[in-house]
């Protein structure tokens, strides 16, 4: 509700962030805390090392088919975001340029022995809802992420993940 109510209050401004600051502070510093609320829980912090990866015969027998039904389905997600926000917003997408975008965000990342990626709905909605206009929002926002990891990871233990969920379905609900 807060979340609602923000938007139509403070139209443009980080209505989101505070909310989410609010209920770390409520977890953190009240009895709530000990009232059973799923929590973001402990996250490792600083950032990835960047190495190649270790890669075993036996272990890629088997994998291979799984690899290319994920990136297929990742592809899809992505492309379909891509075109949901484009005819939102007046734009077109190439979709050859978004499996070149995916094969070499997937391959950087890799090298940081992270998760495999995509661009979903989700994610997009609440950049978009931030009012991001261009891909150069996305490298404020791993920025941001990066000093979340390096700083702010014990700070973080105490998020709801009910308010995570919150902040995603009121992003993707326009």
């Amino acid at each position: 509700m807060l979340l609602i109510a923000g938007e139509k209050i403070f139209p443009g401004r980080p209505v989101a962030i505070i909310v989410v600051i609010i209920s770390i502070l409520m977890i953190s510093l009240t009895p709530l805390g000990e009232a059973g609320f799923n929590t973001v829980g402990i996250l490792p912090s600083g950032l990835p090392h960047f190495q190649l990866p270790s890669l075993n015969i036996r272990d890629v027998d088997g994998v291979i088919p799984l690899a290319f039904a994920c990136f297929l389905l990742a592809y899809i997600e992505s492309v379909s975001a891509g075109k949901t926000l484009a005819e939102k917003n007046g734009y077109e997408i190439d979709a050859r340029q978004e499996l070149l975008a995916l094969g070499a965000a997937n391959l950087a990342t890799s090298l940081g022995q992270g998760y495999p990626v995509s661009g979903g709905l989700s994610q997009s909605a609440v950049n978009d809802k931030a009012g991001a206009k261009t891909p150069v929002s996305l490298l404020f926002a791993s920025a941001i992420i990066a000093l979340c990891l390096l700083f702010l990871t014990g700070l973080l233990k105490n998020l709801p993940t009910v308010i995570l969920a919150c902040v995603v379905l009121v992003a993707i609900r326009d």
